[in-house]
């Protein structure tokens, strides 16, 4: 929660709801990687390929997880427990919102709504619940993933909230 709120804070180009946005982003990290975010996270079949850590990045056809490996120095295909760890995992989800996952992004900084921002973090994540209709990609706010990870947002935006602490050493979401 801290590292995301400080960065964002930082970078100031949010025009939501913050505490919203935040809580998106953890709830979506608890409901990918478990609630204590596990970086050594393992799904060995994540639509038919096997996916790593917080953001479960998948290895295969849509390989997000060989970059995570490069941008943390790691040239092989290593596996739990030796996972980057949380920090260097945050930092590569940070970076990805910023390249290559830009304009997920763009939505989440928009958002007013924790169901706004849920439904944002997911353009990131691609879930269950990120759907096609027609032409066009969108989160199917029915679905059980978003509910989950909903219902995982709303805890944190009650129960958390920025504590001014350094995101160094071993970090609040």
């Amino acid at each position: 929660y801290n590292y995301f709120w400080q960065k964002m804070t930082a970078e100031g180009a949010f025009s939501g709801d913050l505490k919203a946005i935040v809580s998106a982003i953890v709830g979506n990290l608890q409901g990918e990687s478990g609630n204590n975010i596990n970086p050594q996270a393992y799904n060995p079949n994540d639509k038919g390929q096997p996916s790593y850590g917080i953001a479960q990045w998948r290895a295969g056809r849509y390989d997000r997880y060989t970059p995570l490996l490069k941008f943390c120095g790691i040239n092989s295909q290593v596996k739990p427990p030796n996972l980057p760890p949380l920090e260097k995992q945050l930092d590569f989800m940070w970076h990805e919102l910023h390249t290559t996952e830009k304009s997920a992004y763009n939505k989440l900084l928009a958002s007013t709504t924790l169901q706004d921002a849920v439904a944002g973090i997911i353009y990131f994540e691609r879930d269950d619940s990120y759907k096609k209709i027609g032409n066009t990609w969108t989160v199917d706010r029915t679905a059980s993933s978003y509910k989950k990870k909903l219902e995982k947002a709303r805890a944190i935006f009650t129960s958390t909230s920025f504590n001014g602490s350094s995101s160094s050493g071993s970090p609040s979401s």
